[in-house]
């Protein structure tokens, strides 16, 4: 069982349940080898609280959108977080073609973005 943050439990309120602009969001999705904290297959967005750097290469090959946040950044600024991955998630679902899988080996690849920690 995966280790959850206060953090996490926060994010997650917002994201379940397709509360974020309709989107679908998967908890602890597995992509290949990687365990991502929050993922959404229409827009192939990774929403990451881990701070996993050794994978980004991984995630970048299977061309998937990354944003990375830490535990302070949902503390204090969660609504520029969630304003963050609503900008991502515009950009990405406008150029990605969409797949009703949750098998995330399926989704057709795309090209890819890499955003940084949000400061």
């Amino acid at each position: 069982m995966t280790h959850e943050s206060l953090a996490e439990r926060v994010l997650w309120k917002k994201l379940q349940g397709k509360a974020l602009d309709g989107y679908r969001f998967l908890r602890h999705q597995t992509i290949g080898k990687i365990c991502c904290t929050f993922y959404c297959p229409k827009a192939r967005l990774i929403v990451d609280l881990q701070q996993k750097e050794s994978q980004q290469q991984a995630i970048q090959l299977q061309h998937l959108t990354v944003l990375q946040f830490t535990n302070l950044d949902v503390y204090r600024n969660r609504d520029n977080v969630l304003n963050a991955i609503k900008l991502a998630l515009r950009a990405r679902s406008s150029s990605v073609p969409y797949t009703d899988r949750t098998d995330t080996r399926n989704i057709p690849k795309t090209s890819s973005h890499l955003f940084d920690s949000f400061a």
